[in-house]
C-alpha cells in the first residue's frame, strides 16, 4: 500500500512534461539531419480554464469585500453572488467571440475630408438595407420633434400644431397618425410602442399604438420637456413652473414632484447609466435631480447664460449655452473637458449616439462630432449636413441603426451616420425584430424587476455595497423613522359611506377648534395662577430697611 500511494503522488500530470526525440529534415540545396533531443518543459500542476476567473475590471458584477464580515449566512449568500458574477463575465468574454458584426465607419482616401462628404455621396456608397431606411418626409405642422423606441423599431413624430404620428421603421409603414388641434411640445415612447406620451398645451397625455387617448396626466402643468426611465416604469416632466414631476405609469401614483425654483425650464435629460435627471437652467446652470431628494444632488454653473441643450453619455455630458461654446464635462469630477466655439445662432439641441458620437444642431446646420471627450482636441466635425431654409428643432439616433433623425420646420429627414450605432444586440434587452408575443413576456418581466425610485442615487456603485454602519446606529436611525411616522397626522379619507358629510365634518372642525381653544385657555390661567404664587413667595421673603437700620449695624460692631 505505501507503494502505491508514493506512485499516486508522482503522477504524469505533476511532472515536468517529456518531448520524445524527433528527426528534422531541413533542405537547403543539401540534405542534413537536426537531431533535438530530450527536453523538459515546466508544466502548472493546475490548468485553469480560459476566462474561468476573469479580471476585476471586466467583472460583470462587483461583489462588494465580505473578509471582514461576521454574519455566516449574508458570507455565504456573497459568496454565492461572486460565483455567479464570475460566471456571467466568462460566458460574456465567451459570447463576445461570437459576435457575428462590427461598427461600421467612414474611411477617407488621400487628401478627402469625412465632413465634405454629403448625403448624397454616403447614399451611393452604402449598402441597399440602409439605403432603403432613408427618409425624407415634407410636413406642413412643423417644427418637429422626433423619439425612436428602445429597439429601434418605431419613431415617433410630434409638430407643434398639432400632429402625431408613429411610424415602422421596418418599411417605414405608419401605425397612426393623428391631429389633437392644439401645440405639442415634446412626445416620447414609453416601454414600448403600444404607450407612448405627448407634452401638449396645457396637460400631458398619453396614446396607445391606434392614436386612442388613454390618459389625461393634469398633475403635469404646463409640461416642456419628457423622459421616461425604463427601470424604474418613471415618466418624467418638467414645464412652466419649474416644478419636476416623477410618475409612476404601472401604479398612475405620483412617485415625486419637487420645485426646482429656478424659472421655467425646458432643457432636460436623463443619465443612461444611473436615471439621475440633468436639468439645464436659465442661468447658466445645470442641476442634478434623483426623485428621493427635494434639492438637487449637484449643481454646475456650465455657462455664462442660458443653457439651450444638454446630453449625457456614460460619465460625460455635453452642455451648449448662448455664451458662444459648448463644451463637454466630465462627471466623475465634475470638471470641463473640452469646450468648443461656435458662431451665429446657439445650438438647439444636442445628442450622444451609442458609440459616443455627439450631434448637434443649430440654425440649418447639423454637425456630427467624433472623439469630443478625448484628451486630444478634435479640430474638425465628423460629419456635416445643411437643410437650406429650414431651421433644425430636433435630433434622435435610432438604436443599433447607423441612422440620425433629424426635426425640422417642414418636415423630417434622417441621416446615415456610420458607426452611431452598436452593430449586435441584446435580444433580451431590446430586440427589434420581436414578435407580439416576445413584446408581452418582456412587460411581464420588466414589470416583475421594477426598480423603485429610491434607488436612483448619483454613486453608481453605492447600490450593492455593504453598510458598515454599527448596529446600534442602524437601530437609532429606523427608531427614529418609526416615531416620525407615528407623529405624522392621519391624511383624511377622501371617501367615506355615510360619515364624510358636509355638516358632520364642519361640526367635528368646529369641536376640535372649541377644544383647542379650551385647552389654551386652561394652560394660559395654570401660567397667571403660577406667576401670582411667585410674586407673593418673593414679597413675603423680602426684608424692609429704614435709614437707621445703618446705625444698628455700627452699633452691633461697636459692641462686638
Amino acid at each position: 500500500m505505501g507503494s502505491r500511494r508514493k506512485q499516486s503522488n508522482h503522477t504524469p500530470a505533476s511532472r515536468s512534461s517529456l518531448q520524445p526525440q524527433v528527426d528534422v529534415t531541413v533542405w537547403d540545396g543539401t540534405e542534413a539531419k537536426v537531431r533535438w533531443g530530450t527536453r523538459r518543459e515546466a508544466t502548472p500542476r493546475k490548468c485553469r480554464r480560459l476566462g474561468s476567473v476573469p479580471d476585476d475590471s471586466c467583472r460583470h458584477g462587483a461583489v462588494p469585500p465580505f473578509k471582514e464580515l461576521r454574519n455566516k449566512k449574508l458570507k455565504g449568500r456573497l459568496r454565492t453572488q461572486q460565483a455567479l458574477s464570475a460566471e456571467a463575465t466568462r460566458r460574456l468574454q465567451m459570447g463576445n467571440l461570437l459576435l457575428p458584426e462590427a461598427e461600421g465607419d467612414l474611411i477617407t482616401e488621400g487628401l478627402e475630408k469625412s465632413y465634405s462628404l454629403t448625403q448624397a455621396d454616403i447614399l451611393d456608397q452604402v449598402d441597399l438595407g440602409t439605403r432603403a431606411k432613408a427618409l425624407s418626409l415634407d410636413l406642413g405642422f412643423g417644427p418637429y420633434v422626433v423619439d425612436y423606441s428602445r429597439n429601434g423599431r418605431h419613431i415617433l413624430l410630434g409638430g407643434k400644431k398639432g400632429e402625431l404620428s408613429l411610424l415602422d421603421c421596418h418599411g417605414l409603414r405608419p401605425v397612426c397618425q393623428i391631429n389633437v388641434k392644439e401645440t405639442v411640445r415634446d412626445v416620447k415612447i414609453l416601454h414600448s410602442h403600444s404607450m407612448w406620451a405627448a407634452a401638449q398645451k396645457k396637460y400631458l397625455y398619453i396614446y396607445d399604438q391606434q392614436g386612442i387617448e388613454l390618459h389625461c396626466l393634469r398633475d403635469h402643468m404646463l409640461p416642456y420637456r419628457l423622459e421616461f426611465l425604463p427601470y424604474h416604469y418613471l415618466l418624467v416632466s418638467t414645464g412652466e413652473f419649474g416644478e419636476l414631476v416623477y410618475q409612476d405609469i404601472s401604479t398612475g401614483q405620483i412617485a415625486a414632484k419637487h420645485k426646482t425654483r429656478r424659472g421655467p425650464c425646458d432643457c432636460m435629460r436623463q443619465s443612461p447609466s444611473n436615471a439621475v435627471i440633468h436639468l439645464g437652467h436659465m442661468r447658466g446652470a445645470v442641476s442634478l435631480w434623483t426623485p428621493n431628494l427635494a434639492k438637487p444632488a449637484v449643481e454646475v454653473s456650465c455657462h455664462n447664460g442660458r443653457v439651450t441643450a444638454l446630453d449625457v453619455y456614460r460619465d460625460y455630458m455635453a452642455t451648449a449655452g448662448v455664451d458662444g461654446s459648448w463644451k463637454v464635462w466630465d462627471l466623475r469630477m465634475y470638471k470641463e473637458v473640452q469646450r468648443f466655439k461656435y458662431f451665429g445662432v446657439p445650438p438647439s439641441t444636442v445628442r450622444w449616439s451609442q458609440t459616443g458620437l455627439l450631434a448637434l444642431g443649430f440654425g440649418p446646420h447639423v454637425q456630427v462630432w467624433k472623439d469630443t471627450y478625448a484628451t486630444a482636441k478634435a479640430k474638425m466635425p465628423f460629419l456635416t449636413e445643411d437643410y437650406g431654409g429650414q431651421q433644425v428643432g430636433a435630433l434622435a439616433f435610432q438604436p443599433y441603426e447607423d441612422i440620425c433623425a433629424v426635426g425640422l420646420t417642414g418636415g423630417v429627414r434622417t441621416m446615415v451616420v456610420p458607426g452611431s450605432g452598436i452593430a449586435n444586440f441584446d435580444s433580451l434587452e431590446a430586440n427589434p425584430y420581436e414578435t407580439p408575443k416576445q413584446r408581452r413576456e418582456r412587460e411581464i418581466h420588466s414589470l416583475l424587476e421594477k426598480l423603485q425610485p429610491d434607488m436612483i442615487t448619483l454613486d453608481k456603485p453605492r447600490v450593492g455595497v455593504l453598510d458598515k454602519a454599527p448596529g446600534a446606529i442602524v437601530m437609532e436611525v429606523e427608531e427614529v423613522a418609526a416615531s416620525d411616522k407615528a407623529v405624522k397626522m392621519k391624511e383624511k379619507k377622501s371617501k367615506q359611506r355615510g360619515r364624510g358629510t358636509t355638516a358632520k365634518a364642519q361640526k367635528k372642525a368646529t369641536c376640535q377648534y372649541v377644544q383647542k381653544v379650551r385647552d389654551l385657555a386652561t394652560k394660559r390661567i395654570a401660567f397667571k395662577q403660577a406667576a401670582r404664587k411667585g410674586v407673593k413667595t418673593e414679597k413675603a421673603n423680602v426684608v424692609s430697611y429704614c435709614a437707621l437700620d445703618r446705625f444698628r449695624r455700627q452699633e452691633a460692631t461697636a459692641g462686638t
